[in-house]
């Protein structure tokens, strides 16, 4: 049986930043950190199910939420958008030994604003350190 999971990943200006979480009872071979396009994470959640059920017969699939830039979100720079990114691959890639994933077995994706999300992590240094993840095990855009 399956295990779909929402937790909290970062606490940013008083706003919890969730990552949605699925992860099959066995061993996992592999796992995604899979990041949302500019229709944001209310879209994702309605269609999210999708993707992390593709990946479900041998690996997990994480879907993290993160401040998007626009009008509705002000004060919000491209740099807290690498930062979260490198913090929510980060909160996965902690988890690895808990979940049975072998290092260089998580990687990274998204479409769209998503893949750009995920190329952060091998192009962009965040802002603050202290969030700094290791490099994907692959990427896929």
């Amino acid at each position: 049986m399956s295990e779909f999971r929402t937790e909290v990943y970062r606490r940013v200006g008083g706003r919890d930043l969730n990552m949605r979480c699925y992860s099959p009872e066995q061993r996992l071979q592999f796992g995604l950190v899979a990041f949302h396009g500019r229709a944001g994470w209310k879209a994702l959640r309605r269609c999210g199910t999708t993707l992390l059920l593709s990946f479900a017969p041998r690996g997990g699939s994480f879907l993290p939420e993160y401040r998007l830039l626009g009008a509705a979100n002000p004060g919000v720079v491209l740099a807290d958008l690498v930062s979260d990114a490198h913090a929510a691959f980060r909160w996965v890639s902690e988890r690895c030994q808990q979940l049975g994933l072998a290092e260089g077995r998580l990687g990274a994706g998204g479409g769209s604003a998503g893949g750009h999300q995920a190329l952060s992590l091998v192009l962009i240094a965040p802002a603050a350190p202290e969030v700094a993840a290791p490099r994907p095990g692959f990427l896929l855009l």
